[in-house]
């Protein structure tokens, strides 16, 4: 060990414990994102430690890379060098849970299932659940702004935030927001670091608002012969009032991978919508009745039985069928376009990324397209197929992101495009938050 190694090592020990210093292999693995590892994971296990370690990697002149426990490791863009890394996964308690005002308060590192579970034993929960969800830390889908089926009827990531307690760059603590929807009326700090990626600052601590838990949930599947079929119907489902409140899209590749009695579904059907209905019983079956008046003799019409298998094929969903999905694919696109347009470029995409497994969130214009590196494929030749599906989107409004790619194409053009017109924006906040580049870069648009 050189000379400098042992002195930074010592000044490290004064401060943290030695657990809570990690320079051991199986640790670095753990820690590392694509090519790039760093030489220390650091365990804080309250917000002072946060501050310190950043303050520390700001004196050493270190970069730093912020985690939970490092499950998004393999989305994005690949980072550029970082030196240490700093995990918030002790940072996992649940501070407090106001029922009565349904808000709850929650340190980064907490799992979203164990808020799940907590939170469900008051008959409430939070109306997060991104993909392979369960096993992410609260940190990391607010750092990420993940979304899931939900977000058709409470909103993104972003919506559900009333307030966050962060560190940023120079070792400062600041709260965003409040506690309650009063108090953060005007411009919401907490946007701002909601999808930073880690590279404005640590999240240590967040306030959310939740839902009661709903006494009564159906879901139904939709099947189609045309995907204009399928956005008609979710056209009408989505302007009608009716009480949906989860309205997903999926083609017949996707749906395979669900538990699903295929007696039950035409097989004529290539293209679905998944749809759920949670709250008053009787409005529920109304609405329900009347999107089968509406839409009868559309090939497809099929009511899971109320409640236990509602639930149990959204989780089947966004856990095996998506692992399901990743398993047998080398990419994952995720188009983002204008919900009265997102449904043209169905045809576009297929016609580029044939064979695809295809889901989408069919109330918010976002389609989620899985596909497999075709056999003898050159990287030049999918990168310019990336960039002309990209070109296509954007006649449409749309943009598309490499939410999973192979090493090869984790550059951060490829992953978000070369071009944004917010770009001088964000790197003017990049710049003003972090002039010594203390948090990692790289991953983000833009190489931020």
């Amino acid at each position: 060990m050189s000379e400098h190694a042992k002195n930074e090592q010592d000044l490290l020990k004064k401060y943290f414990e030695e657990d809570q210093l990690r320079w051991d292999e199986k640790t670095i693995a753990d820690f590392s994102v694509g090519d790039e590892s760093p030489h220390l994971v650091i365990f804080p296990q309250d917000y002072e430690q946060v501050q310190t370690a950043v303050k520390l990697a700001r004196k050493l002149k270190k970069s730093v890379y912020v985690c939970g426990n490092n499950r998004l490791r393999d989305r994005w863009a690949q980072p550029n060098h970082f030196d240490w890394a700093i995990s918030t996964s002790k940072l996992n308690q649940i501070i407090s849970h106001d029922s009565a005002d349904f808000t709850v308060t929650l340190q980064a590192g907490v799992l979203l299932t164990d808020i799940q579970q907590q939170l469900g034993r008051k008959n409430q929960f939070l109306p997060l659940d991104p993909f392979d969800g369960d096993q992410q830390t609260i940190g990391g889908i607010v750092a990420a702004n993940l979304n899931g089926s939900y977000r058709f009827h409470f909103g993104t990531c972003q919506d559900l935030i009333l307030g966050m307690k962060i560190i940023l760059p120079d070792g400062r603590f600041i709260k965003t927001g409040g506690k309650t929807v009063k108090n953060v009326a005007g411009y919401n700090l907490s946007r701002l670091f909601t999808g930073s990626m880690g590279t404005l600052g640590v999240i240590a601590e967040m306030t959310l608002k939740l839902s009661p838990v709903p006494p009564y949930q159906r879901t139904t599947l939709i099947g189609f012969k045309e995907s204009a079929r399928a956005a008609q119907a979710a056209h009408f489902i989505r302007s009608s009032n009716m009480v949906f409140d989860r309205l997903d899209f999926l083609n017949d590749i996707f749906v395979d991978t669900l538990q699903i009695d295929k007696s039950k579904i035409n097989p004529k059907s290539k293209y679905f919508l998944l749809l759920s209905a949670s709250g008053n019983e009787k409005a529920i079956n109304h609405s329900i009745q009347r999107m089968h008046d509406e839409i009868a003799g559309w090939t497809t019409i099929f009511t899971f039985p109320e409640n236990k298998d509602a639930a149990k094929i959204w989780k089947e969903l966004t856990a095996s069928g998506f692992q399901h999905a990743m398993g047998k694919t080398d990419f994952w696109l995720q188009l983002i376009a204008p919900k009265a347009k997102v449904w043209r470029l169905v045809p576009e995409l297929e016609a580029i990324f044939p064979d695809s497994f295809l889901h989408g969130f069919a109330g918010n214009g976002v389609i989620n397209i899985f596909f497999k590196l075709p056999q003898h494929s050159h990287p030049a030749e999918m990168k310019k197929a990336i960039e002309n599906f990209r070109r296509i989107c954007a006649d449409e409004n749309g943009h598309v992101v490499g939410m999973k790619v192979p090493a090869e194409y984790r550059d951060a053009a490829i992953v978000w495009g070369s071009t944004n017109i917010l770009l001088p924006l964000m790197n003017s906040v990049k710049r003003k938050l972090d002039p010594d580049k203390i948090m990692v870069s790289g991953r983000y648009f833009g190489g931020i």
